[in-house]
């Protein structure tokens, strides 16, 4: 496992994939200047929400199978999974290395006879931190709770009209127990499935959780 693995730029698809989002504002735009007088804008703007929630999934179901296809191109053999970001991971990551991280939508975990890596998309394709087998404590199953405005703009959009508590579940998860420097400390790494980007369904959280115990067992 090598912790200076670059990534390929995924640029040019980003920029690709956001065609669809200047054609939806250029809709939008156009339904606003040529609506006949006396529509009712409140509820122009409400029918355009569906078609908003969909492209924004779309785009980020684009994304999310790009990275996992990068992943999986460089590191050949890997376990390869994703996990929701949350608060909870970030502090932990931090603790890990020391400084702020930053971290896009989704985070991908890779494992190997050596270690895990993690990733992110936006630390210029490089591991946010290596952790070796040993540093690895305990492995507990569960859940954690994930708020899934951050990964659904359709709820993101519906608490904006006052359903402030919609959108708070919890997520199949994976928590690490990891010692490093003296210090422990706690991941929760809540599984996505990089086809849908919902959480992992119960069959493909059952088979990461087991290939990976595998891994560790075997290290």
């Amino acid at each position: 496992m090598e912790s200076g693995t670059s990534l390929p730029s995924p640029w040019t698809a980003v920029w690709v994939s956001l065609i669809p989002v200047a054609l939806l504002l250029g809709l939008t735009v156009i339904s606003y200047s040529f609506a006949p007088e006396g529509t009712n804008h409140n509820v122009l703007f409400l029918a355009l929400i569906p078609g908003f929630a969909v492209v924004t999934y779309v785009l980020m179901l684009r994304s999310l199978r790009a990275f996992d296809l990068r992943l999986r191109t460089v590191l050949p053999g890997a376990l390869v999974f994703f996990v929701a970001r949350s608060e909870a991971l970030q502090h932990g990551l931090a603790d890990l290395t020391g400084e702020p991280v930053a971290l896009g939508q989704f985070v991908g975990v890779s494992a190997d006879a050596e270690g895990l890596l993690f990733w992110s998309g936006k630390n210029k394709g490089l591991p946010i931190t290596v952790v070796d087998w040993t540093e690895l404590r305990a492995v507990s199953i569960g859940g954690t709770p994930i708020d899934m405005s951050e990964h659904m703009a359709l709820v993101s959009i519906v608490r904006q009209l006052g359903w402030n508590k919609l959108g708070y579940f919890g997520v199949p998860a994976i928590t690490l127990d990891l010692h490093r420097g003296g210090e422990n400390v706690s991941l929760p790494l809540a599984l996505y499935s990089a086809r849908t980007g919902y959480p992992a369904s119960r069959t493909d959280f059952a088979l990461t959780v087991t290939s990976f115990l595998h891994l560790r067992a075997e290290a």
